[in-house]
């Protein structure tokens, strides 16, 4: 039961704090109200209908555009990989560049907030690298980890670089897990729109080679999960 003096006033300067800042906690309501802990969270839960979620953690916010890239390259994708298609998925080398950063990203539980049945668990961005950080590039099969090349520090990633460094050594692990596997069967999964991916000092080695560049949108993890 709650208090007497619990009305409807109550019930709308806690709703208000709320609205005003969603990731208040039970204990700072409990206190600007002078009411319980226990009534408060009683109010919120049963008399509001909120409850508190943690965010879902996004890389990026995408544009209407490139939600509809996204869908294009999938379908494009599925099409390939259909029961009658001549692409395999153990044919596909996923890769993309990542950065690892040295600082701890807040915990989760300060991000969590008040939200209705009605709303959808909300998103936000990742805190920006502000810190020291290393490029990890990462390429790997349905086997496993294939290269996990790391940006030497004072170094930019070029064609140059990206062809003979990273590219070189994806090849050479293809090689050597499926020697008797033409080149032609390799189906290469990267970032399309990054310089150093889509640069003629890039594209053309791997057309001589016969390896497919398969479509990738930009900021698509779920295609090139690496980013993870």
């Amino acid at each position: 039961m709650l208090k007497s003096c619990v009305n409807e006033q109550i019930f709308a300067s806690i709703k208000r704090h709320i609205d005003e800042d969603p990731h208040i906690s039970v204990r700072e309501l409990s206190d600007t109200n002078g009411l319980s802990y226990g009534t408060v969270h009683t109010i919120i839960t049963e008399h509001l209908r909120l409850k508190k979620v943690f965010v879902r953690w996004i890389p990026h916010l995408l544009m209407v555009d490139q939600k509809r890239e996204r869908v294009r390259c999938a379908v494009e994708l599925l099409n390939m990989f259909e029961p009658l298609g001549l692409k395999r998925l153990s044919d596909i080398v996923p890769g993309d560049e990542t950065w690892f950063p040295f600082f701890i990203i807040p915990p989760k539980r300060l991000k969590r907030m008040w939200v209705d049945g009605q709303r959808d668990r909300p998103v936000v961005l990742r805190p920006g690298f502000q810190s020291r950080k290393r490029l990890f590039t990462v390429f790997f099969n349905y086997r496993g980890p294939l290269v996990v090349d790391i940006l030497p520090q004072d170094t930019t990633v070029t064609a140059t670089y990206y062809v003979q460094n990273v590219l070189s050594q994806v090849k050479s692990a293809i090689n050597e897990q499926r020697p008797k596997v033409s080149n032609s069967r390799t189906l290469l999964l990267h970032d399309n729109v990054a310089g150093p991916h889509k640069a003629k000092a890039t594209t053309q080695p791997l057309r001589d080679l016969g390896i497919q560049v398969l479509p990738h949108p930009t900021y698509s993890p779920n295609l090139a999960p690496c980013d993870f």
